[in-house]
């Protein structure tokens, strides 16, 4: 039995995973717009398990079947409305003592997953904030997060240049950027050079191989943004790739590497196959763009929609997000 069953999303995935069990939803229906016992029926049809899952309207403190019904109990966010001691109820509805107090996204693994791919430069201030906006959002969603590096200005000097000849209002923008990050603990300082950021992305990718991508990204980012550092330079790459692990050795055979070379340049082929002009760029789950560090409930939004769409598959093609093979507009 799932109490609590709201979209019907676990009971119609249980269904899936336990081919010999028959799986009971029991919900209120009430302030979830368009769910009713009849509709999450219909959903169950269209994933072929309609024979293996029902659905019944009741009160959760009242339910109408004897104890020792179920072999399991599962509960998702309903428990947070619950007293401790209105629980024992429930569980006394199982036969034996697996009752599964549990987060959707937890029972339903790989199913729920938002895979993203975010095309990114480390000398995009944006794409701080967008990984920021990200990361926040993993505490809600469960994210799986792929950094794609891709150089903005492929024409920029190895020494780098100053920043204002590309920006000539950066302290209006960087004013913004301020506002905007400390909600994610961001502390942006006076950037003022533009660095070639090549050398600094091709280790990226070799840090990927060994699971190390994201936690160099981190390092990176605030080494530019926070302490105003110069990541162009090979000396400083090299001191934060001794931060995470590796030695000077490590970055100068990875930065000489023709493979990675090989692989960096077919991150900026893909990008210009997706007609990726900007970063940060999210490709989602291959199927929805979000581009720029847009505002947290616009990927809220869009994380929310793919879950509902895991469950069911709405002919509604309104929604404000970028198909992957559609024309930006």
């Amino acid at each position: 039995m799932d109490i609590g069953c709201g979209t019907g999303l676990v009971s119609i995935t249980l269904s899936r995973q336990l081919p010999q069990a028959h799986v009971t939803g029991i919900d209120l229906f009430h302030g979830v717009s368009g769910n009713s016992p009849l509709q999450l029926t219909r959903n169950a049809q269209l994933e072929n398990v309609a024979d293996r899952v029902s659905f019944k309207q009741g009160n959760l403190l009242k339910i109408p079947f004897p104890d020792n019904s179920f072999d399991i109990v599962t509960a998702g966010s309903v428990l947070n409305e619950l007293h401790s001691d209105e629980l024992e109820p429930l569980s006394e509805k199982c036969r034996g003592e697996a009752f599964i107090s549990c987060r959707t996204k937890h029972l339903l693994g790989d199913l729920m997953k938002i895979r993203i791919r975010m095309f990114s430069d480390y000398i995009c201030p944006f794409c701080y904030l967008g990984k920021a906006i990200i990361d926040k959002l993993k505490n809600r969603f469960d994210i799986e997060l792929e950094h794609v590096g891709i150089e903005i200005h492929p024409e920029t000097p190895i020494c780098g240049v100053d920043l204002r000849k590309y920006i000539s209002e950066t302290n209006e923008m960087y004013e913004k950027l301020r506002s905007r990050g400390r909600d994610y603990g961001l502390n942006f300082c006076d950037v003022r050079i533009l660095p070639n950021s090549k050398k600094a992305l091709i280790l990226g990718e070799d840090l990927r191989r060994i699971g190390k991508n994201e936690e160099f990204t981190d390092a990176i980012f605030k080494a530019y943004f926070e302490d105003c550092l110069d990541i162009g330079k090979e000396e400083v790459i090299i001191a934060l790739a001794k931060k995470i692990g590796l030695t000077k050795h490590d970055v100068e055979n990875a930065l000489a590497d023709p493979l990675l070379q090989k692989i960096y340049a077919n991150n900026c082929i893909e990008a210009r196959e997706h007609d990726i002009t900007g970063v940060p760029t999210f490709v989602i789950n291959d199927e929805y763009t979000i581009v720029g560090a847009q505002n947290e409930q616009t990927f809220i939004e869009l994380f929310e929609k793919i879950e509902k769409e895991t469950m069911y598959r709405p002919n509604d093609e309104t929604a404000p997000y970028i198909k992957k093979d559609s024309k930006k507009c």
